[in-house]
């Protein structure tokens, strides 16, 4: 098992990247799971007032982000994962 730390829109990208690459090279599908854990706060982001721009759903599978230059709060971005966990 391997663990990668990325941005979520870095993963996606590795991740079409791969999928493109082996459609043009003619690869057999192979099958990998994508778990995703969303960490708490730090002490730097607390004391500096930063806002909690990720939701997760683990029952789900599911994370929603918000995007902070929306006023409204209702326009977030969905992704669904293998496993999702959160701070805790």
């Amino acid at each position: 098992m391997f663990l990668v730390t990325l941005g979520l829109g870095l993963l996606h990208e590795k991740i079409n990247g791969i999928q493109q690459k082996n459609k043009q090279q003619g690869a057999k599908n192979e099958c990998v799971q994508v778990v995703v854990r969303c960490r708490p706060l730090n002490n730097k982001e607390q004391t500096g007032n930063f806002q909690k721009v990720v939701d997760v759903f683990p029952s789900r599978g599911v994370i929603e982000i918000l995007n902070c230059n929306e006023s409204s709060r209702e326009n977030k971005k969905m992704f669904t994962y293998d496993a999702v966990y959160d701070k805790e």
